[in-house]
């Protein structure tokens, strides 16, 4: 009947998807009906964008979901002030900004190789090591004692480090698992204070632990650097 008529059914459009008003083509009553149905999607969308909204931004995101958010603030996209500190974010000699913060009224904790609170200000990047274990290439524990297998673990952090462009003296948190927390505190501080000075001692956590992965381990450290 539509080729009687003359009209032309065009592929993806139905002719009968809106009402044919009296003296309409129908071919306009199709796109009214299209109309309509965009209308209907946009208003969803548009309420979707809304429970969006009520759950918050999207962090990092920018508002059109197509470049980082972070590259519109100021001092991030070409140079300016921000930019500047980053590249000064070193102290003459290649020491982070890394300030160690003991408040007055709290215990000496230099004694036990840590410090309170560790402060770094823009650092130029954050290295995570994972927890490392005093073993070789083989995966076998090197000593079956709690001194030199923590001499182990800071000396094979040492090299990780290096591989990513970091000290010992970068590192700002560490976390300490021990098999035997009672027996092997003490004896960790002791070989921890070789690697370390008073002065840059990096926030610690000591946790005991059931077992490791491997056997034969006593301890496990993991520890986190800022450059």
């Amino acid at each position: 009947m539509a080729a009687q008529a003359g009209l032309h059914h065009r592929r993806g459009r139905s002719l009968r998807a809106g009402p044919v008003r009296a003296g309409q083509h129908p071919a306009a009553g199709a796109r009214a009906g299209g109309d309509a149905r965009r209308g209907h999607r946009e208003h969803r969308q548009g309420a979707s964008r809304g429970r969006r909204g009520r759950r918050g931004p999207v962090l990092g995101v920018h508002e059109g979901g197509r470049r980082p958010a972070l590259l519109h603030r100021p001092g991030l996209a070409g140079e300016g002030p921000l930019l500047d500190r980053l590249s000064e974010s070193r102290y003459p000699g290649g020491i982070v900004p890394k300030e160690v913060i003991n408040p007055e009224g709290l215990w000496d904790s230099s004694n036990r190789s840590y410090s309170h609170v560790v402060k770094v200000t823009n650092p130029q990047s954050l290295i995570f090591v994972a927890g490392m274990a005093a073993v070789g290439p083989d995966l076998k524990i090197v000593s079956d004692d709690i001194r030199e297998q923590t001499r182990v673990c800071f000396q094979i952090i040492e090299k990780e480090l290096e591989a990513a462009g970091a000290t010992l003296d970068d590192i700002c948190d560490m976390t300490v698992y021990l098999l035997d927390i009672d027996n092997h505190k003490w004896p960790v501080r002791e070989v921890r204070s070789e690697f370390f000075t008073d002065e840059r001692l990096p926030v610690s956590t000591m946790i005991e632990v059931r077992n490791f992965a491997i056997e034969g381990m006593l301890i496990e450290i993991d520890v986190i650097a800022a450059t």
